[in-house]
């Protein structure tokens, strides 16, 4: 786009460029009639020459300049000027969440809070029709008080709809950050905006986010297939429930995730407790530049709560407990000089509490204004007490004890690739059905053979996952198995691949034949390859073939415009695989 720095735009002066994405750029802009910097998004210049994107931004602008919300940053204006579509806002000086994270975890206390005014700035707009669908850091503008303000609301959806008219396939967003129905083609819907929520929380919680390649659709690719890389590997730290709710927020399936962005923020106040901690605190106010964390103070419930907590807040209240203990310990010990044990069972209580509240009373100072509500006690039932005056103990009430979990014995394995051992590679025991859960069980093999053993795993029907050491080998490869109770199960062999070259197309390569030949190297004791090419709008395959050489030409039906992925497996006299590549990327452009 041109550079458009100190250009008069309209009634505004561009001072400075401030970035530049796919979509638009952004400027710092004078406003001369508010005396005001302010902030002027524009699109490039193309968009404006489309009379069905200038009446839909027009419509969509003005829908913009109606959310407001505490955490979203405010639409001014919006307009065209110079062949160009521009939206106004705020100038904030402060950066956006991208510069705050830097590679680094953020503390608990600080995650909660970001997580939570993102979370409730989305709920507020999906209440009103509004999808994101470009949740990222960089879109998340940080004010001097450390508070988020979330940006570019329709800005995807106005450009995403214009593109798709004249380009087949193509897909708006960051590949990052983006759900896999969004990466995939299909019909988004608020519960794409909660994925790249969660895809935040995960750089939060861990510096990074859970997906790189080499190149922007292999990204989109992992976000459709891949399992999600553990959170706790990255971060050991990182408390469980708060894995939990990324997990959940980062489920492929839309319909296994956060159904509300409400929900979200309501799961992650619980995961990350309220109650402050005191060096989490200090970073807090470093990080958000001043921001202060709530003291919360305990609740008390009854009639007499102000009272307590008045005797619990300060050092005036010592004397007088003690006071009350001594009185009490001279009561009692008249008491049972005086009379029976039994006769005072059903009066002790009441007159040591009554002593204590009385005592309590007169060195409380209550508002004139508060109307004191007498303290009434239930006495003990008579059923307590024998017939002889003597005590009867009554039982203490016992807490429920779960019923509980059915186990196996243990589980025994062995790891290999290509029928060698492989040591210190990490074996998981999950819940069948869904991999995105935490694990039941890790055990890692041994180093002289391969092996490894669970202890008590649970009873069922259960996967269990080779987790590989290095990016040498493929990062997981997972079997059903099942475990009855007090049962011992050898596993069978979970077999890791090597990774393989190819070598042309190169990766992200465009080719001008629809029938391109593919090759790759040779890889020893390979006697046979397999080879996938797969659509990746529709993500069908288009060719499925085995060779004995290590090249193939593709079969005649590729189209023009349409980008294609393609790997390739090799398979031992055995039949089993022993090495498999990276996916890589071509697109046709005869």
């Amino acid at each position: 786009m041109e550079d458009l720095t100190g250009k008069q735009f309209g009634p505004y002066q561009i001072v400075a460029p401030l970035g530049e994405g796919g979509m638009a750029a952004v400027y710092k802009a004078y406003q001369p009639a508010m005396e005001r910097y302010v902030a002027l998004k524009v699109l490039p210049r193309h968009f404006a020459n489309d009379p069905q994107f200038t009446a839909r931004f027009q419509r969509e602008a003005k829908l913009l300049a109606r959310l407001q919300h505490p955490y979203i940053l405010p639409v001014f204006d919006s307009g065209q000027a110079q062949g160009y579509s521009y939206i106004l806002m705020p100038f904030v000086q402060s950066g956006t969440l991208a510069d705050v994270l830097k590679g680094q975890t953020l503390p608990l206390p600080r995650i909660r809070q970001i997580i939570t005014q993102i979370g409730e700035a989305l709920n507020y707009a999906h209440s009103r029709g509004f999808i994101h669908r470009d949740v990222k850091p960089s879109n998340v503008l940080m004010d001097d008080s450390g508070n988020c303000l979330l940006t570019d609301f329709g800005l995807a959806r106005m450009v995403e709809v214009t593109v798709n008219l004249t380009t087949s396939g193509t897909i708006v967003g960051t590949p990052a950050y983006m759900s896999p129905e969004q990466g995939s083609g299909q019909k988004v819907d608020t519960r794409s905006d909660i994925y790249s929520l969660g895809v935040i929380l995960y750089e939060l919680a861990t510096g990074r986010v859970p997906y790189k390649a080499e190149t922007p659709m292999a990204v989109i690719f992992k976000h459709i297939h891949d399992p999600l890389p553990p959170a706790r590997t990255l971060n050991p730290e990182l408390a469980e429930s708060l894995e939990r709710v990324i997990l959940k927020a980062l489920s492929k399936r839309p319909e296994d995730r956060y159904q509300t962005a409400g929900d979200m923020v309501q799961a992650i106040q619980v995961a990350i407790s309220e109650t402050p901690d005191t060096g989490n605190q200090k970073r807090v106010s470093s990080a958000s530049g001043g921001l202060k964390t709530p003291t919360v103070s305990p609740t008390i419930v009854g009639h007499n709560a102000q009272m307590v907590r008045s005797l619990l807040a300060g050092r005036r209240a010592r004397p007088i407990i003690i006071a009350t203990v001594v009185v009490m310990a001279i009561i009692g010990f008249f008491a049972l000089r005086r009379f029976p044990i039994g006769t005072m069972a059903l009066n002790s209580t009441q007159a040591t509490t009554n002593l204590a509240i009385s005592q309590a009373q007169r060195s409380t100072k209550v508002p004139p204004q508060a109307t004191q509500v007498p303290a009434t006690f239930s006495p003990v039932p008579p059923t307590h007490i024998s017939p002889t005056g003597t005590l009867t103990p009554v039982p203490p009430t016992s807490t429920p004890t779960p019923a509980p979990v059915a186990l196996g014995l243990r589980i025994t394995g062995r790891v290999e690739w290509g029928g060698l051992p492989i040591s210190g590679v990490r074996v998981v025991l999950k819940e069948k059905g869904n991999y995105y859960t935490l694990p039941v069980l890790v055990a890692t093999t041994t180093d002289a053979d391969g092996r490894f053993v669970m202890e008590k795993p649970p009873a069922g029907d259960l996967m269990i996952y080779a987790l590989a050491p290095s990016s040498e080998y493929l990062s997981w490869i997972g079997y059903p198995i099942t475990v009855g109770v007090g049962q011992a199960v050898n596993a069978r062999t979970l077999e890791l691949d090597k990774k393989m070259q190819l070598l042309e197309p190169a990766s992200n390569a465009t080719v001008t034949s629809t029938t391109p030949l593919l090759r790759w190297a040779m890889f020893p004791d390979a006697v046979r390859y397999h080879v996938d090419v797969i659509n990746s709008v529709t993500d069908q395959p288009v060719m499925r073939e085995d060779t004995t050489d290590t090249s193939i030409a593709v079969a005649p039906g590729l189209e023009s415009g349409v980008t294609y992925m393609w790997y390739v497996y090799a398979y031992n006299a055995a039949s089993r695989s022993i090495a498999q590549s990276d996916f890589w990327l071509f697109t046709v452009q005869p």
